[in-house]
C-alpha cells in the first residue's frame, strides 16, 4: 500500500460543535424559513453552521480564506452531505466566498436578531437554561477603510426602515478609543446562568446607550410574549440605564431593574455623606474571605417610584481609591507649585483683582487648601527695556500664595466617597446580597461575552465587507457562535458536578469548571486517517486520548458517537 491511499484531516474539537448546533437544531431553522434549493448542494442552513464552526475554530483567518481552512477538515463530520444530492461529497471549494456572501445576504433578509432569538431560545429551551437575570449592555465594533456617509458602507442611501435592521456604519462614541474610525454597535443581553446571550441588536455606530436601553425596555416584553418560561426575574445594566423613562417604564409587571445609579444625582451624593458619616454598615465576605465587602440600604422614592439604594464598599476597593488618591495628591501637588510660580509673576491692576486670581487657581483643586496670599505693590513702567524721560510708571500688585495638603480625615473622606458605589433596584423583597450578587456576576458576564467577541483570534476581529448588510449578518453569526461556546461550556460543567468526575486543568490539577477554551487545546491534534485497501475504506482516529474520551463521555453519548467510525458508514 502506497501513501496515496492514505489521507489525514484534522478533526480537534470541531465535530463538537458541530454536533451541538445539530442538537439545537439551527441548520432546520434556518433552512425552514429560507427553504432548500433544488440545485445548491450547499444549504443555507448548512453554509451558517460551517460559518460558525469556522469561528470557533479560532484561527483568525478571514471568511474568503473559508475554502483553505476546510480543506484539511473532516467535512463529512463537521458538515454532512448535501440536502440535494448533488453531488456525493461536500468539498472545501463550495464554501467559497460567493455562497458565503449569498448566505449572509439570506440570513439579513430573514432579520438578524429574529433568527438569532429563535435559535437562542431554542437552545435554551433544549438546555434548561435558568434565566434568573440577564444583563444588557453594549459595545462598538470598528471599521477600517473607506465608509462613505451617502452610500452607507456599500448600501445605496440611508438603511430604510422597513427593512430588517436599520443600522449604517457611522461616527460615534468609541468604546475602543478608535474616534477615528468608523463603527456599529452590539446591543447583547446574557443570561446569569453560563453567561449565554439570548437576544442581540446591531445598530447605527452613533446610537447612545441611554436611547438603547430605553428601547429595550418598552419592547421586552414583546419579544418574551411567546417565551415565558424564559422571561428573565430581574434586568440588569449600567449607570447609563437609570433614566426616568427606564425606571417608570419597568413597571410591576416587568422584570425587576438592578443598575448602577449615578454618582452625581442628589439622592446618591446624600446617600453617600450618611453612610460615610454614620460607618454603620452589614459586612460579607466575598472571594474565599479574601474580600470584606460592606453595604448599607436607603429607601428612596425618585421619578415617583419606590426604590432602594445599597451604598456598596469593599477592602479591595478602598485600596485602589487610597492609591489612586495619593498618586492624584502628588500630581496635584506639582501642578499647583507651578501655577503659583506663574500667578506671582503676574501684574495686576488693584489688589482686588490679585485676589480674585488667587481664589480662581483653587476652584478645583481636590486635595490641597489655600493657607495664605501676600500681596506687593510696585511702580512699574511699560514695556521692556529702559523707560523714556517723560514714561510714568504705574502701580500694580503682585500676588504670592502657600497651601498645603488637605487634613488626614479630609483625604480619608474622600477616600471613601471614591471607593463607594451604589447599586439600585425597584425590588423591596430580594436580599441586599442577591441584589448586588446579581448586578456584579451579570456585569462580568456580559463583558466576557465581549472579549470573546473581540478577541484576535475570532475569524471576524477584522472586517472585510464594505456592505452593512453583511457586516451585520456576520455579527450575528458570530454571536451564535458564542451561544454556542457558552452553552457546551455549561453543559460540560453541570454534567463534571452531576457526575462528581472533575477534568484536569492546565495544572494537571482536577477542576469542575473547566472553560472551552482550555478543553478545545486539549483536543488540538486529533485526526482522521483514511486508509483505502482492498477491503475497503477503514477510518482510525489519532490522538483521541484519555482526556477527549472523559470529556466526549460527560457531554453524551451523542458526543461520543461524533468521534466514531460509525458516524462516517
Amino acid at each position: 500500500m502506497d501513501d496515496s491511499d492514505l489521507t489525514t484531516d484534522r478533526v480537534d474539537h470541531l465535530p463538537m460543535v458541530a454536533q451541538f448546533l445539530d442538537d439545537i437544531g439551527m441548520v432546520e431553522t434556518i433552512d425552514s424559513q429560507v427553504g432548500v434549493h433544488p440545485n445548491e448542494i450547499l444549504s443555507t442552513g448548512q453554509t451558517a453552521a460551517a460559518m460558525v464552526v469556522m469561528a470557533l475554530g479560532f484561527v483568525s483567518r478571514p471568511l474568503y480564506l473559508s475554502p483553505q481552512f476546510f480543506e484539511s477538515k473532516a467535512l463529512g463530520l463537521i458538515i454532512g452531505k448535501s440536502k440535494t444530492d448533488k453531488t456525493p461529497v461536500i468539498l472545501p471549494e463550495h464554501l467559497n466566498d460567493d455562497k458565503l456572501g449569498r448566505t449572509l445576504d439570506e440570513i439579513y433578509d430573514l432579520g438578524p436578531d429574529t433568527l438569532f432569538q429563535t435559535v437562542a431560545f431554542a437552545a435554551a429551551r433544549r438546555e434548561k437554561l435558568n434565566v434568573p437575570s440577564l444583563h444588557v449592555d453594549t459595545t462598538t465594533h470598528s471599521f477600517y477603510g473607506s465608509y462613505d456617509d451617502d452610500t452607507a458602507a456599500g448600501v445605496s442611501g440611508r438603511a430604510d426602515s422597513t427593512e430588517p435592521c436599520h443600522a449604517t456604519v457611522e461616527y460615534g462614541f468609541s468604546k475602543d478609543m478608535r474616534h477615528d474610525c468608523k463603527q456599529l454597535v452590539q446591543e447583547l443581553l446574557v443570561s446569569s446562568d453560563g453567561d449565554v446571550p439570548l437576544m442581540v441588536k446591531i445598530h447605527s455606530g452613533n446610537e447612545s446607550d441611554v436611547k438603547v436601553f430605553q428601547e429595550r425596555v418598552k419592547d421586552l416584553k414583546k419579544q418574551f410574549v411567546d417565551a415565558s418560561d424564559l422571561m428573565p426575574e430581574f434586568i440588569a445594566a449600567d449607570s447609563k440605564f437609570y433614566n426616568e423613562t427606564n425606571v417608570k417604564a419597568c413597571d410591576q409587571e416587568s422584570p425587576w431593574w438592578v443598575t448602577r445609579v449615578p454618582d452625581n444625582i442628589t439622592e446618591a451624593k446624600e446617600a453617600f455623606a450618611e453612610a460615610y458619616a454614620s460607618q454603620i454598615w452589614t459586612s460579607l465576605q466575598t472571594g474565599k474571605g479574601k474580600d470584606i465587602v460592606r453595604y448599607r440600604e436607603v429607601a428612596v422614592d425618585r421619578y415617583g417610584v419606590p426604590q432602594r439604594f445599597i451604598v456598596v464598599v469593599s477592602d479591595s476597593g478602598l485600596r485602589r481609591a487610597r492609591s489612586t488618591v495619593e498618586r492624584q495628591t502628588k500630581a496635584e501637588a506639582e501642578q499647583l507649585e507651578k501655577s503659583a510660580r506663574k500667578l506671582a509673576r503676574m501684574d495686576f491692576a488693584c489688589a482686588a483683582d490679585a485676589e480674585l486670581a488667587a481664589a480662581e487657581l483653587f476652584d478645583k483643586v481636590k486635595y490641597h487648601r489655600l493657607t495664605g496670599r501676600q500681596l506687593s505693590t510696585e511702580n512699574r513702567y511699560r514695556g521692556k527695556g529702559r523707560p523714556k524721560g517723560d514714561s510714568i510708571p504705574i502701580s500694580t500688585v503682585r500676588v504670592t500664595v502657600t497651601f498645603e495638603k488637605l487634613e488626614p480625615p479630609a483625604i480619608e473622606e474622600i477616600v471613601w466617597k471614591k471607593a463607594m458605589f451604589i447599586v439600585g433596584t425597584n425590588n423591596t423583597t430580594s436580599s441586599a446580597e442577591r441584589v448586588m450578587s446579581i448586578y456584579r456576576k451579570d456585569q462580568q458576564g456580559v463583558e466576557r461575552a465581549f472579549r470573546f467577541l473581540k478577541s484576535p483570534m475570532y475569524f471576524a476581529d477584522a472586517f472585510f465587507f464594505k456592505n452593512t448588510k453583511r457586516i451585520v449578518a456576520l455579527l450575528t453569526l458570530m454571536t451564535i457562535a458564542l451561544l454556542v461556546y457558552s452553552l457546551l461550556q455549561r453543559k460540560l460543567r453541570l454534567a463534571i458536578a452531576q457526575r462528581s468526575q472533575p477534568i484536569p486543568d492546565q495544572k494537571g490539577k482536577p477542576t469542575t469548571k473547566p472553560t472551552m477554551n482550555w478543553v478545545n487545546q486539549c483536543f488540538e491534534g486529533i485526526d482522521l486517517i483514511r486508509q483505502r485497501g482492498k477491503l475497503g475504506v477503514r477510518y482510525v482516529f489519532v490522538r483521541l486520548g484519555s482526556f477527549a474520551k472523559q470529556v466526549l463521555s460527560l457531554l453524551g453519548p451523542q458526543y461520543t458517537r461524533r468521534y466514531s467510525v460509525e458516524m462516517l458508514l
